[in-house]
């Protein structure tokens, strides 16, 4: 059958538990507002530059980039308009959270902009991310 909306974000937010990166505590954050108890999803990995997957009530999940969803083979799935939103509010996280790095690191705060950048340049395939990978060099 058709999973819900709030079904959705329970099996994200279960995925993203253990994450730090910005994008997994925006959706953790999203599901604490929605009310959504959150368990954490069992054999979670980082496929790098794709996504998450694991398992959730002994089934396989997974969460990710458009290319992952195409490896999965669901990448026509997904109608043009939502994958636009998607990746135009990912961009818009990335973006904040490359800024609060900046922010951190030029208000003397060093330590922990470094930590926001290192997060942020996990992800290979984001523009913000690359721009992060940069500044970290120059460190």
């Amino acid at each position: 059958g058709e999973a819900s909306a709030q079904d959705l974000m329970t099996l994200a937010a279960g995925l993203e538990a253990r994450s730090s990166h910005p994008l997994a505590r925006a959706i953790l954050a999203r599901a604490e507002a929605d009310g959504i108890k959150v368990t954490a999803a069992e054999d979670t990995r980082t496929v790098p530059g794709r996504g998450l997957e694991g398992r959730a009530g002994g089934r396989p999940v997974w969460l990710g980039s458009d290319r992952f969803a195409e490896e999965k083979g669901f990448g026509n799935t997904i109608p043009t308009d939502l994958r636009d939103r998607i990746e135009g509010a990912g961009r818009e996280i990335s973006k904040f959270h490359f800024y609060r790095g900046v922010a951190l690191q030029q208000s003397g705060q060093q330590e922990a902009g470094l930590k926001l950048l290192r997060q942020l340049a996990q992800n290979p395939a984001d523009a913000y991310g690359e721009k992060a990978r940069q500044m970290l060099l120059m460190n």
